[in-house]
């Protein structure tokens, strides 16, 4: 096996793990921001499955 060979499959791998790693960081992001929008939901008292209109239960 090549020098290059070897460094190709190399670099291709750092690839595919910067990709799993962003893909995981965003991930993450997702799941913070639909436990905020949960906790402010009830706060509010409002779930999205119990009003289809979207709006908030002061307003309907």
């Amino acid at each position: 096996m090549s020098v290059a060979y070897l460094a190709a499959h190399i670099l291709v791998l750092c690839i595919m793990c910067a990709c799993l790693s962003a893909a995981r960081a965003q991930a993450q992001e997702q799941e913070q921001e639909q436990e905020q929008e949960q906790e402010i939901n009830a706060v509010l008292g409002y779930h999205r499955t119990d009003d289809r209109s979207g709006r908030l239960p002061c307003l309907a």
